[in-house]
């Protein structure tokens, strides 16, 4: 509860700050004198702001202030991304003419690959990749070595391989299908799971190459 009061006075204090000069602050966080933050925005009234957010109500209140939105599943299935979409859209809806501006991002774990060999390599080191980041995110923090220890997964590999866009480029086109039915604006591909450079330059490029192409169609033909 102590640190969303102070996440709230903090977004307050930052917003103001954009917005307006020689401001001063008396809160239950932050106290200081008239001061004018340096360089001034050049958008006007102050830059959009992207707000992270996980948690669905998180989601829905954020926008209701008239944030745009990036969030990710994480390792969880396509209704936890749906219930997130959905508070999006609950929040946007609120808004009225106010939020038609408003987009959602959402990341996932993915990479492109050309057989299976490739694709159960690239899953394993995902697995991997959760296995720290659980550690991190909600385990106690193990660290060995400065390198943060794997931990044991409740989620089995098959069942986060059903989550993830580990995925030929026909795949993928086929997977990212529900996403842009779903009415999300932005795909982040989070390809940070241990792969060398060679090979993530290489899946960037195919990506681009043999799977954007259809969703830049797709878009056109609803402008159309």
């Amino acid at each position: 509860e102590g640190s969303r009061e102070k996440f709230d006075e903090s977004l307050n204090v930052l917003m103001v700050l954009l917005s307006r000069e020689e401001v001063s602050w008396n809160g239950k966080f932050y106290n200081f004198e008239p001061l004018t933050i340096m360089p001034r925005p050049l958008s006007e009234p102050m830059p959009q702001i992207v707000m992270s957010a996980l948690i669905p109500e998180a989601i829905y209140h954020s926008t209701l202030r008239g944030f745009h939105i990036q969030t990710t599943p994480l390792q969880g299935d396509m209704n936890k991304m749906l219930e997130q979409v959905d508070a999006f859209k609950r929040g946007k809806t609120e808004l009225g003419a106010a939020g038609e501006h408003l987009t959602v991002s959402l990341s996932r774990v993915a990479f492109v690959v050309r057989n299976e060999r490739e694709r159960r390599a690239k899953l394993e080191l995902a697995y991997d990749y959760y296995s720290r980041f659980d550690n991190v995110s909600t385990g106690p923090g193990l660290v060995s070595h400065g390198a943060v220890e794997p931990l044991p997964r409740n989620q089995t590999i098959e069942q986060l391989d059903e989550n993830l866009l580990i995925c030929t480029p026909e795949q993928m086109v086929d997977k990212l299908g529900p996403y842009a039915d779903a009415g999300i604006d932005e795909i982040i591909f989070n390809m940070n799971i241990g792969t060398t450079q060679s090979e993530t330059l290489d899946a960037m490029q195919c990506i681009s190459e043999e799977v954007m192409p259809h969703f830049d169609d797709r878009r056109r033909s609803k402008v159309a």
